[in-house]
């Protein structure tokens, strides 16, 4: 079953916005691969994370 993402703004600097848009369709699904790897190699380990 897949996961429904929250739709929301988000402001990046253009050069950014144009880089991704520039690679062609599903740059938004780039843009939040890149945020999520992110995330991954920043988040803190949690006690209650099984």
């Amino acid at each position: 079953m897949m996961v429904k993402s929250p739709i929301f703004t988000i402001r990046v600097d253009k050069r950014v916005y144009d880089y991704f848009r520039s690679e062609g369709l599903g740059y938004q699904t780039r843009m939040n691969s890149v945020l999520a790897a992110f995330v991954a190699d920043h988040e803190r380990p949690s006690k209650n994370r099984r």
